[in-house]
């Protein structure tokens, strides 16, 4: 009886030769699985700086909305002063008596004494020029009121022709008008400034 022939010798391919090795079969297992390891860490990690740098974004949004809101707080309080200053003072240029004498001195006053509270340095922004006009304005009326104290001879009038002439002065000067019309752009200015450098992490409503 003839010998069956011999099988035809079959070539092994790279990859069958490796997966027939459990050595090199773990050592790419190992590697897959590093890879994966290495590709959920770094897309964790991105995800997390995402994460901080937002957190960090609503920190500073937070802080500057404070910031904002403070500074509008005392420009309207300043606002609301000066336009109760204002009232009087003009009553009191036309002559009217005695009485708006006495309600421009309070509102004087308490104008007078929140401006020196205010800090320099925190109003000196580029929508701020109103308060160095408003310093100096409020420094000619303080004169103008001190030497009107210190005034004989009044014959009932309060107050004097001299201190109304000053008080003119210091209109013409520093114009109050103008420095309204400052506060309130600055009130409006920094609101719209905010809301355009923060508006993407404002809701959408």
């Amino acid at each position: 009886m003839a010998p069956f022939p011999p099988f035809p010798m079959h070539e092994m391919t790279k990859t069958e030769w490796v997966l027939n090795n459990p050595e090199w079969v773990s050592v790419l297992a190992a590697s897959l699985f590093g890879f994966v390891t290495i590709y959920i860490i770094a897309t964790q990690a991105v995800l997390s700086h995402r994460a901080q740098r937002r957190q960090n974004d609503l920190l500073q949004y937070q802080l500057e909305y404070a910031r904002m809101q403070s500074l509008n707080i005392v420009r309207e309080k300043v606002l609301a002063l000066l336009s109760r200053f204002r009232t009087p003072l003009g009553l009191v240029k036309q002559g009217i008596g005695d009485g708006p004498w006495y309600d421009l001195l309070d509102a004087f006053y308490d104008l007078y004494d929140k401006v020196q509270t205010l800090d320099a340095s925190i109003f000196s922004g580029y929508y701020d020029g109103w308060y160095a006009n408003l310093d100096c304005f409020m420094d000619d009326m303080f004169a103008a009121v001190a030497n009107d104290s210190k005034t004989d001879g009044r014959n009932g009038t309060c107050p004097t022709a001299t201190t109304v002439r000053a008080f003119k002065e210091a209109e013409s000067k520093w114009d109050p008008t103008n420095i309204t019309i400052e506060i309130k752009t600055a009130i409006r200015m920094t609101g719209n400034e905010f809301y355009e450098n923060w508006k993407h992490l404002m809701p959408v409503v």
